[in-house]
């Protein structure tokens, strides 16, 4: 189940944005129409923006958040797609959705980084075998 506190309108204030954003501890929130649709996100950084623009925090969300957002499809999940994509388009929060926009989940630098403590963690108790031999003298 997802946190209701990551999940907005378009027609949101920003203060409530901003409130939400403070509970979730997350860097990003995620803004839906009606049907449960994708239609884009919003960071502290979109509010700061907005605020240097002259919007006030009774100001809704609907002109600054990003639309088009990068997402992920459900069936392209693989872990190393994943963090290149999250690399190169300098995110932390990359949403996931089904093939008709509807957003289902999302994945985060951090929980890729648990991912990969946890890999690390079982190759700890593998055993290696390293073989080596000759006289030495290619490499002195």
């Amino acid at each position: 189940m997802i946190n209701q506190n990551l999940i907005v309108d378009s027609n949101t204030q920003i203060k409530t944005a901003m409130i939400k954003l403070s509970k979730s501890a997350k860097k990003c929130l995620i803004v839906l129409n009606n049907e449960k649709e994708l239609i884009g996100t919003l960071t502290d950084g979109d509010i700061r923006r907005a605020f240097l623009k002259g919007k006030n925090f009774n100001s809704s969300i609907n002109n600054i958040y990003k639309k088009n957002p990068i997402k992920l499809l459900k069936e392209k999940i693989k872990v190393k797609n994943v963090k290149s994509l999250m690399v190169k388009n300098k995110i932390d929060f990359l949403p996931i959705v089904n093939n008709k926009n509807k957003f289902l989940s999302f994945i985060t630098w951090d929980q890729l980084e648990k991912k990969n403590k946890i890999k690390n963690k079982k190759l700890k108790n593998t055993s290696i075998v390293i073989m080596a031999g000759g006289k030495g003298t290619r490499l002195m």
